[in-house]
């Protein structure tokens, strides 16, 4: 059940931990999109109700940033974020529910293959395989030292030494295989080291948006369902997108629009996988609209990379036209002006609702930078 204003408020101040609201300067339509945690908390000993306060908290704000957690392990790191969403995920095609991490598939997933070919790669950690280590620069682990990351120049390359997928410096999405498992709850990254130098700036829609290299970009999907006109709210609510066999693989190679939402399509064809759909049990279907079970609120999410189409009354149009009309709905949240860089610093955990929140990472890492994150994200138990 939704808190209402006071409910919430009164709910957090019995918490020992203070939830400092982000100052947006320049921006107001960014006010009350998220939060900051200053102080010395421990998350791998955190009771009951504290751990209740920051769940709250990442509801009402979104997005939420606790500073000082450099010695947080991977294992507590994990551990934190299984909290979130302790049921077991489902996964189609298993025996069993248990809880995994969205990327257990590292050594098949057609990404990570393109980057390991190229020898700089993300990395599971082998006592701790629920962390993913993403970034830039080399990484000692395991007692070897590996290179992570590497411009993603087989995904629609565009500009020089991208780290987004589609080649381009953003790319709207949220996190999920949207195949064979649910989207997880939460996401979160925990900056172990980031690069120091200058800011950067793209233009894109008529705007500008600064930032710190390697900082990571979030946009509210609340936000982009209260900017949808009242008639497009009520076919939106009815909409449901279908997400087809093995997304990521089909649209490998494609470039994304400059601002991060369209798929640059090459004319390839997609018979197959409308033709497959119907028989494979992994296909995923979600609402175009998705309601916090916490909050309330409604939410437009939608996986523009990963979806085949959009259903709206039982008709089902084309892969163009969903992608169009998609695009429609969703570009005026990524405005400048309501988009939130967050240049991470060492001891950073960013923590992001993923079924309200759209995020990218920024495409200016210079070719010296080094980044270095831990990233935990599991299947959800529910969609």
């Amino acid at each position: 059940m939704a808190r209402d204003g006071f409910e919430q408020l009164a709910f957090l101040n019995m918490s020992k931990l203070i939830f400092e609201p982000i100052d947006h300067a320049g921006k107001p339509g960014l006010n009350g999109f998220g939060a900051v945690v200053r102080s010395g908390v421990r998350l791998a000993d955190l009771d009951d109700q504290e751990f209740e306060s920051i769940r709250q908290a990442m509801y009402d704000y979104q997005v939420l940033v606790i500073k000082g957690q450099q010695d947080l392990s991977p294992k507590d790191q994990a551990e934190f974020f299984g909290r979130f969403d302790p049921l077991p995920a489902v996964c189609i095609g298993d025996d069993e529910r248990q809880r995994t991490s969205v990327w257990r598939d590292l050594e098949c997933n057609p990404w990570e293959l393109e980057k390991e070919r190229s020898g700089k790669h993300d990395i599971k950690l082998k006592g701790c395989p629920e962390i993913l280590v993403i970034g830039q620069g080399h990484y000692e682990h395991d007692g070897k030292v590996s290179q992570l990351g590497g411009a993603h120049k087989n995904y629609g390359m565009s500009v020089a030494n991208s780290q987004v997928v589609g080649g381009n410096q953003l790319q709207w999405h949220i996190d999920g295989a949207f195949y064979q498992t649910l989207p997880p709850a939460v996401t979160g990254l925990l900056c172990k080291e980031a690069p120091a130098s200058a800011n950067v700036a793209i233009e894109y829609a008529g705007g500008r948006l600064e930032f710190r290299p390697g900082a990571t970009a979030f946009v509210s999907g609340t936000t982009a369902y209260e900017l949808l006109s009242d008639e497009d709210k009520r076919w939106a609510q009815k909409a449901s997108v279908h997400y087809g066999i093995n997304p990521f693989s089909r649209v490998l190679g494609l470039s994304t629009s400059n601002d991060g939402i369209n798929l640059i399509d090459d004319g390839r064809d997609y018979t197959d996988a409308f033709e497959r759909e119907a028989s494979d049990p992994g296909c995923m279907t979600h609402p175009m609209i998705w309601t916090n079970p916490v909050t309330g609120k409604a939410a437009l999410q939608v996986h523009a990379r990963c979806m085949l189409c959009i259903e709206i009354d039982g008709k089902r149009l084309g892969v163009l036209e969903s992608r169009d009309l998609l695009h429609r709905l969703m570009r005026p949240a990524v405005d400048p002006a309501l988009v939130y860089c967050h240049g991470h610093e060492p001891g950073d955990l960013a923590l992001w609702d993923n079924f309200s929140v759209w995020h990218s990472a920024t495409g200016s890492l210079a070719p010296d930078d080094h980044r270095v994150m831990h990233m935990a994200s599991f299947n959800g138990s529910q969609s």
